[in-house]
């Protein structure tokens, strides 16, 4: 190694007219003693050596990709990289997604057409309403037939319909006077 090399680390020669270093390509400073980091580390590391070391939150070879937030294990769902927090399927909550939501298993909260069964997250649908969130409207007629009001209420119809007749009649013969009166 003669005294132009060793003037310049090793990774340059020296300019006899200007007496600088001319640096070998990614080399720098006075004595070349430096070498460059891919993209300077974008500002997002400390160039060592001519490796990138990253900060927290940054990763790649160039400190230019920002790394994942890590997650816990995600045991109803998976992790989202950009905030780190689990995203939990249908009927499942917590950071672990562990913690089972029942409410989230009664679709739509049964529409407020039925109540929430806890134990198994079903709807039961009030009556005049089906489907799995209470939210189809039963097609009732007045036959009683497949399509029209179930039993129940066609028998609840009758029995009105007799008192109210039954009533009326009450009324219109109470008011009139007995024969021979």
């Amino acid at each position: 190694m003669n005294s132009e090399e060793s003037d310049c680390s090793g990774h340059g020669t020296l300019n006899k007219v200007t007496g600088l270093c001319d640096c070998d390509k990614g080399w720098y400073k006075k004595d070349c003693s430096q070498q460059y980091c891919p993209g300077n580390c974008y500002g997002n590391g400390l160039c060592k050596d001519g490796e990138c070391q990253c900060y927290t939150d940054w990763t790649s070879s160039n400190c230019s990709v920002r790394a994942p937030k890590r997650c816990l294990p995600c045991v109803n769902g998976s992790c989202d990289p950009a905030t780190g927090e689990c995203q939990c399927l249908t009927g499942w909550k917590g950071d672990t997604c562990s913690t089972e939501d029942i409410r989230k298993k009664c679709p739509d909260q049964c529409d407020a057409n039925g109540t929430c069964n806890q134990k198994t997250g079903d709807c039961i649908c009030s009556l005049g309403w089906s489907g799995a969130s209470c939210d189809i409207l039963q097609n009732y007629s007045v036959k009683g037939d497949q399509q029209g009001a179930p039993p129940a209420v066609i028998i609840t119809l009758s029995a009105l319909f007799i008192f109210l007749a039954a009533w009326l009649l009450y009324l219109i013969f109470k008011r009139r006077p007995a024969a021979g009166q």
